[in-house]
């Protein structure tokens, strides 16, 4: 597996599977222990006849020579030591924090060693000199002549460390923490670029055909943003200088640029360069003179000078490109279309499309994606409108909404299906056929707020993509109190609940597990959940086909039979299919997709709960947790810690949580189990049977 790693070129990560290795499962693990210490060194290369000796013999039965034995300590002192750094990949937020890849320990350790917890082999480092070795084999250090790092891996954790390194994927943000030392040359912008380099694959390609990349190649590359009302708002009442902001105030000279034309031709400052000063009566709004400048006023205050444009005094070439900006993005990557094609002088005129030839009167849209269809930026718009189509014969009007949704969230240019009447009349008719809903105008009201909560569950909304907001629109608890919590639908439980018995009966085991559960629920609720002290878990094992998910579901119909509010999450988006009304845990308690390089165990990610999502957990009784042991351990401890702080009290729970216990070591099971266990003993019930998976 090659990677391409910051500030250096790609290095590769290898797995040798060696005949004679010893498994870690092996009743005898002193050979393990011996073989460890025989072929991974972790300490300071010390040879036969020095105190605590680590380099005894080789097969080839060769002596060491003198010279040999000072250049192996020379390298490993070079190449294999490990320096804690609070920089960009750096092992440490702060300098204080302890070193997240284990180099901050200070006691030694007197034998090689496995961690019950992990399976992973913990090397010796018998002296003080030792401790920020990084594991290496020297006769391969030496035959490599660099930093390599050797280790023994005899579990399926090498399995998963290949795996992340195949799909984690680029960094989401990346920034620049400086040394102490450092901080005076902050200002250096050559230093901070080195500083902050990362180097990408494309950058390492180009050093090896001997190419810079610094100083810069010319001509320059300048890249420019694309920037949303809001944001041009935002950088202008904070003073500072917007490129986006400039160009559409620009002078009437300069009408017929277009974005990129306009920031090829000038540069933009809030001070105009000393040939200017001097040279202000020839150069001054005179576009005929080669070298000129015009000043921007603040629309604000028409007044104060908001920056100037100007001719740069020596030639530059440059290539200006707009940032790139997928069309996952929403509006803002048709508004970034539209700037490439068209000279504007603001967002409504971005919107406007003017009938070529006098054809009619100019039409402005509300969206940049209506604009660009219009100017025909955008190709594929039949085979939008074909595939929907297909499903409005097919499938019934909430498959639609949600077909639409689908496709808005991928990228497809939606407003072509939006803005015909007849597609749009045939996703909100279901609410005039079936709810007796008298006026159509009422009927798109309901349609919207349902795109809207659909949009939300994806953490995007109709606005982001250039569509009418719904008014009056419902919370997330009064749209699962209007969904749930009404006779008809209480009714349609009961009903679902006699199905799902009558089709999969429970077997002795799962009527006991059912049962348990729903007696340990009608407790709950009746007790005053303002006295309650801590949490109730019910743990269901069992592998695949036992009858998890279908014990899963009726206990789902008969809680929500009773009108109780229940949320129900999964490990997995597969796996939340499943269960009507299921989301993934991260989704539902709002907790980030982390690479596990960026997992920091002395400062854990918390989960970030908006308002609205509060207000629901607030009154949810049980939470179904499907797959939780295929969950991460920190994400179980967030949502633990988050329901101790989120309100003013902490707030306690029924949690059901069923999964496959034999998908995840005895070791690592033990460590799920030991969040739940820590002082609700009493509390948690196990469920496993002749059917379930016994432990």
């Amino acid at each position: 597996m090659i990677e391409y790693q910051y500030r250096g070129l790609p290095h590769v990560h290898l797995v040798i599977c060696l005949n004679n290795a010893q498994d870690t499962n092996a009743i005898n693990q002193n050979n393990l222990f011996r073989f460890v210490d025989q072929n991974f060194t972790a300490e300071m290369p010390r040879f036969e006849g020095q105190e605590l000796a680590n380099i005894l013999w080789w097969d080839d039965g060769n002596k060491l020579t003198d010279e040999y034995k000072e250049k192996a300590v020379e390298m490993v002192r070079k190449h294999n030591l490990h320096n804690c750094a609070v920089a960009v990949n750096g092992c440490k937020k702060d300098v204080s924090d302890r070193c997240r890849r284990g180099y901050s320990r200070t006691e030694t350790i007197n034998q090689t060693y496995l961690d019950p917890l992990t399976d992973r082999v913990v090397y010796r480092r018998r002296h003080q000199d030792d401790l920020k070795v990084v594991p290496y084999n020297l006769q391969m250090m030496m035959d490599w002549d660099s930093h390599i790092n050797v280790e023994f891996s005899g579990t399926q954790h090498c399995v998963v460390y290949l795996y992340k390194y195949l799909f984690k994927g680029p960094k989401r943000r990346e920034k620049i923490e400086m040394h102490s030392e450092q901080n005076n040359d902050s200002q250096d912008e050559i230093k901070l670029f080195i500083y902050g380099q990362v180097v990408c694959s494309m950058g390492a390609m180009w050093r090896f055909y001997g190419y810079q990349d610094y100083p810069a190649s010319l001509p320059a590359v300048c890249s420019f943003k694309v920037r949303t009302p809001e944001q041009i708002a935002y950088i202008v009442n904070s003073g500072q200088i917007c490129e986006l902001y400039v160009y559409f105030n620009r002078p009437p000279e300069l009408e017929h640029l277009k974005y990129v034309e306009f920031m090829k031709m000038y540069n933009i400052s809030s001070k105009i360069p000393k040939f200017y000063q001097n040279n202000k009566m020839q150069c001054e709004n005179n576009v005929r003179n080669e070298r000129h400048y015009f000043a921007i006023f603040d629309q604000g205050n028409g007044t104060d000078i908001y920056a100037y444009i100007y001719i740069p005094v020596d030639k530059v070439d440059r290539c200006v490109r707009l940032q790139m900006i997928y069309r996952l993005a929403g509006e803002i990557y048709y508004m970034r279309l539209l700037l490439l094609h068209k000279q504007s002088r603001g967002h409504d005129d971005l919107r406007t499309f003017v009938f070529p030839r006098g054809g009619g009167s100019p039409t402005i849209f509300n969206s940049f994606q209506q604009s660009a269809i219009a100017h025909g930026l955008v190709e594929n718009i039949d085979d939008v409108k074909s595939t929907f189509a297909d499903m409005c014969q097919n499938g019934t009007a909430s498959q639609c909404r949600s077909y639409f949704v689908i496709l808005t969230l991928h990228g497809y240019e939606t407003h072509a299906i939006y803005d015909n009447d007849e597609y749009r009349r045939f996703m909100y008719m279901d609410y005039i056929q079936f709810q007796n809903i008298q006026t159509e105008e009422y009927a798109q009201v309901l349609m919207l707020r349902d795109l809207e909560r659909l949009f939300r569950k994806s953490r995007s909304s109709l606005e982001k993509y250039g569509f009418p907001k719904p008014n009056s629109l419902p919370t997330e608890l009064q749209c699962e109190v209007l969904q749930w919590q009404n006779e008809e639908e209480m009714q349609r439980q009961r009903v679902l609940l006699a199905s799902l018995n009558s089709t999969c009966p429970n077997n002795s085991e799962q009527q006991r597990a059912f049962e348990s559960i729903m007696n340990s629920i009608h407790d709950f609720t009746n007790a005053n959940r303002e006295e309650l002290t801590e949490h109730r878990f019910h743990f269901i094992g069992g592998p695949g086909g036992t009858g998890k998910s279908a014990l899963f579901k009726k206990l789902h119909a008969a809680c929500r039979s009773l009108g109780l509010l229940i949320s129900i999450c999964a490990a997995t988006t597969l796996a939340a299919l499943l269960f009507d009304g299921a989301v993934t845990a991260h989704s539902l308690f709002d907790y980030p997709v982390e690479d596990e390089e960026d997992v920091d165990d002395l400062n854990p990610t918390q989960c970030d709960i908006k308002k609205e999502r509060a207000e629901f957990l607030h009154e949810v009784s049980v939470i179904f947790w499907d797959e939780f042991v295929s969950n991460d351990r920190n994400l179980m401890e967030a949502v633990l810690d988050l329901f101790e702080t989120l309100w003013d009290e902490p707030r306690y729970f029924v949690f059901v949580c069923a999964g496959d216990f034999a998908q995840v070591s005895s070791h690592s099971l033990l460590c799920v189990m030991t969040i739940y266990m820590k002082n609700i003993l009493c509390n948690v019930k196990f469920i496993f049977g002749d059917r379930f998976f016994r432990l």
